[in-house]
């Protein structure tokens, strides 16, 4: 019997206390026999003590725990000591990711499989990923006999819920509002009728169409202004009315990465050919972007996340939209460089190339383009211990890079998810070739 072991800061157990006295403790994991050692561990500094007893039955680590540190909660017992126990399930998970082949659903399910997670994937486009521990289905999420059939065949632990159709995307809107509203109905009634204990769903700053001249806050009521928005706001009523499972609901900003295309495409776009890069009253609004790898860390401190709650997520120090373009032009190294053009005349453009089908930026993109938009992060960052770790330049960036080091490749790229491959640029293309 192979038994492999991973070192967890002590925070992850103990709900309340810090870990001044026992910075991590070696935990064993990996075993698949039905029955579990007694083991038990103590450890000293400055006459506090922690101890721990563990054992395992299949797949659930029950643990008691007994401290005298200050900051221990629960049932006090012997020599003015505070302990109590809890189970720790095993961390190899079965999980369902579903938008798996997309932009960001790729990078989540590569760091689940890495981590030796058991994952399953569903989306509407084929995914050639390879990937060990992952089985990837191609299927609509709308359609009831394939998720059944899923839910018979597996039983998760966790359901992630990246998939999503976007408005610059199709034209058909009922299509849209399907894929994003029934589809999250279908998966609420599978995850209750089969015993799922959580979903995680990505959520989006769409549902605000125009600024309101402050951070915005959880407590904030949402009022989207596209039927993006507006379905997205519906999947979280949809979840929220569940009771018999948790939901956990990131509210995201644009996810940037490398490998993030879409609509930024055409940004790159301009940036590769050393075109003027156009900018609404000089760029001087600050809009919030979230870095993948950040995100990926959210979903992952989420899955041991026991209640139902909404959090907003995104970069810390946002800057200027100049700021972030610039450094990324400086990057790159191009003859592009920054214009601008007033609102009063680049907003009613941008409304009438819309109504005519000859942009694909709609009503959220020319409300939002000039104006500022950050979520407050205070309440992830309190409950899940979670911070970014790239700014917005730096995650453009690195987006940038990938698409120029890529550029062919992406360019003859057919049935890739909206944001792995590019956008088309309607108009913006005659904008292109006069910048």
């Amino acid at each position: 019997m192979t038994v492999t072991k991973e070192v967890f800061p002590i925070e992850r157990f103990v709900r309340g206390t810090t870990n001044t006295f026992a910075k991590s403790l070696t935990i064993p994991h990996g075993n698949r026999e039905p029955k579990w050692r007694y083991e038990e561990k103590e450890c000293k500094e400055s006459g506090e003590y922690f101890r721990m007893t563990m054992k395992k039955t299949k797949s659930v680590f029950h643990i008691g725990i007994v401290s005298n540190h200050p900051r221990a909660v629960n049932q006090r017992t012997s020599n003015n000591a505070k302990g109590y126990g809890f189970d720790y399930h095993d961390p190899m998970k079965t999980v369902l990711v579903t938008g798996g082949a997309g932009f960001f659903g790729s990078l989540l399910k590569k760091t689940l499989a890495e981590e030796g997670h058991r994952c399953v994937s569903i989306d509407l486009e084929r995914d050639p990923s390879t990937l060990q521990n992952c089985t990837c289905i191609q299927g609509d999420i709308r359609d009831k006999g394939t998720m059944q059939g899923i839910f018979q065949s597996y039983r998760f632990d966790t359901i992630f819920h990246c998939a999503a159709m976007l408005a610059h995307h199709v034209k058909n809107k009922e299509a849209l509002w399907t894929s994003n509203v029934d589809g999250t109905a279908i998966l609420g009634e599978c995850a209750s009728r089969y015993g799922v204990p959580k979903i995680i769903f990505l959520s989006s700053n769409c549902l605000w169409g125009k600024s309101l001249g402050r951070k915005v806050s959880e407590d904030d009521v949402p009022h989207p202004i596209e039927i993006y928005g507006k379905s997205k706001y519906e999947a979280e009523k949809i979840l929220l009315k569940h009771t018999e499972f948790s939901s956990v609901i990131f509210r995201c900003p644009t996810i940037i990465d490398g490998g993030r295309l879409g609509l930024l495409s055409i940004l790159f776009a301009f940036i590769e050919e050393g075109r003027r890069v156009w900018l609404v009253n000089g760029g001087g609004n600050r809009y919030q972007f979230i870095y993948a790898q950040d995100l990926i860390d959210a979903c992952l401190r989420a899955m041991d996340y026991p209640t139902t709650e909404i959090f907003n997520i995104g970069s810390d120090d946002v800057q200027t939209l100049a700021e972030v373009y610039k450094h990324v032009i400086d990057t790159a190294g191009t003859k592009a460089r920054l214009g601008t053009v007033p609102g009063w005349l680049a907003i009613p453009l941008m409304q009438l190339s819309h109504m005519l089908g000859l942009s694909p930026l709609g009503p959220y993109h020319y409300k939002m383009i000039a104006e500022d938009f950050i979520f407050d992060t205070t309440k992830i960052k309190e409950k899940l211990r979670w911070n970014p770790t790239l700014s917005n330049a730096a995650m453009m960036a690195k987006a940038y890079e990938y698409y120029h080091q890529h550029r062919s490749e992406i360019e003859q790229r057919s049935g890739a998810s909206a944001h792995r491959k590019n956008a088309k640029m309607g108009i913006i293309r005659v904008l292109k070739y006069f910048s």
